[in-house]
C-alpha cells in the first residue's frame, strides 16, 4: 500500500514537472532535457553508496531517506527563483536530488520488498499481484493527475509569502 501511494502521489507530478518548467520557471527545451539528464545523473551517482548502504544499515533507513527527500523537493520547486539566471543551476539541483531521492527510493523498497516482506513460498502468488497493481496505479495516477491540473488551471495567488 505505501509503495502504491507513493507512486500515485509522484507519478504525475514528476510527469507534469517539465510543463511547469516550461511555463513557470521560463526554462527552454534543451534546458528541460538537461533536467532529465541531471535526474540521471544523480541517480547514477548515488546508486552504488546507497546499495551499499542498504546491505550495510538495512532497507528501511535508505528507504526513509529517499521519501523524505521526495517529500522536500516540492518545497524547492515552490521556492525556486522565477525567469531568473540562477533558475537553471537551481533546477539543475533539484534534478539531481530528484534522482539521488528516487533511487534511494527504489534500493530500499525493493530489498524489504524481496528480502523481508514477501516470503519465498509466497513469491510466486504475490509477486504477479504486486506488479500488475503498481502498473495500474501508475498509469491511472497519470489520468488523475492530468484532470486534477485541469482543475486547477488558471487559478493563481499569494499565501504569505509565496
Amino acid at each position: 500500500m505505501g509503495l502504491m501511494l507513493f507512486t500515485f502521489g509522484t507519478g504525475p507530478l514528476y510527469s507534469f514537472l517539465p510543463l511547469f518548467m516550461r511555463q513557470q520557471v521560463n526554462l527552454g527545451e534543451s534546458e528541460i532535457l538537461s533536467l532529465q539528464i541531471s535526474i540521471l545523473i544523480g541517480g547514477l551517482m548515488s546508486s552504488q553508496l546507497l546499495g551499499w548502504s542498504a546491505d550495510r544499515y538495512g532497507s528501511r533507513p535508505v528507504m526513509l531517506s529517499g521519501v523524505t527527500l521526495a517529500t522536500m523537493l516540492p518545497i524547492g520547486w515552490i521556492l525556486m527563483p522565477r525567469m531568473s539566471d540562477i533558475s537553471l543551476m537551481f533546477a539543475l539541483t533539484l534534478a539531481f536530488l530528484q534522482g539521488i531521492a528516487t533511487i534511494a527510493w527504489a534500493v530500499g523498497s525493493s530489498r524489504l520488498l524481496f528480502t523481508q516482506v514477501v516470503k519465498e513460498e509466497n513469491k510466486s502468488q504475490y509477486m504477479p499481484v504486486y506488479y500488475a497493481s503498481i502498473g495500474l496505479i501508475g498509469g491511472v495516477s497519470q489520468v488523475i493527475g492530468w484532470r486534477v491540473l485541469g482543475l486547477f488551471n488558471g487559478m493563481s495567488g499569494h499565501f504569505l509569502l509565496l
